[in-house]
């Protein structure tokens, strides 16, 4: 193999980490903005989706191990701000292995949340072994969330849902 070859074949794997990398900039700087205990010290200064930035931040957890606590802390606090219809809507999008962790996150938000509109998206054989296994583990060393400061334009979409409630009318205001 040439020295141009082998450029050519690595070229896509860089493309592919720097997209990542870029990705993951962006998911730590959002989580910031929303009360989670990021891996950075730079805010969002767009609107955050907090759909969107859940099912991204579970597709990056393979790459990046400490989303997975994040995620679960978030959405044990603030569960109540997120739009299960949008999350099932957004999440066709997503490989089944996101899928499979938006199932265990489900089962978090129902549990550790209190939130049984979750209920849904706790996939069909984790519900069977939650009869007898009860709170999904978690570790619980440490909180990485706390409710949103809503001092940043950037949480509006999640302002308007503390005062409108989870709801279409929220949504488009936002």
């Amino acid at each position: 193999m040439t020295t141009q070859q082998r450029d050519q074949s690595a070229s896509p794997d860089k493309a592919v980490n720097t997209l990542r990398e870029a990705a993951l900039d962006v998911v730590w700087r959002q989580w910031r903005t929303v009360g989670a205990q990021a891996a950075t010290a730079r805010s969002a200064y767009s609107l955050v989706d907090p759909e969107a930035l859940v099912l991204i931040s579970l597709a990056l957890v393979e790459y990046e191990s400490r989303l997975g606590d994040l995620v679960n802390d978030w959405v044990a606090l603030n569960s109540d701000l997120l739009s299960i219809q949008r999350v099932k809507n957004l999440r066709t999008a997503y490989q089944e292995s996101t899928c499979e962790r938006l199932s265990r996150l489900a089962e978090v938000a129902l549990y550790r949340g209190k939130d049984s509109r979750w209920r849904s998206l706790v996939m069909q054989s984790n519900a069977m072994n939650l009869a007898h296994a009860g709170t999904p583990a978690s570790r619980g060393n440490k909180t990485r969330a706390v409710r949103p400061r809503f001092a940043e334009s950037a949480t509006l979409m999640l302002q308007l849902r503390l005062g409108f409630g989870v709801s279409a009318k929220a949504d488009m205001l936002a």
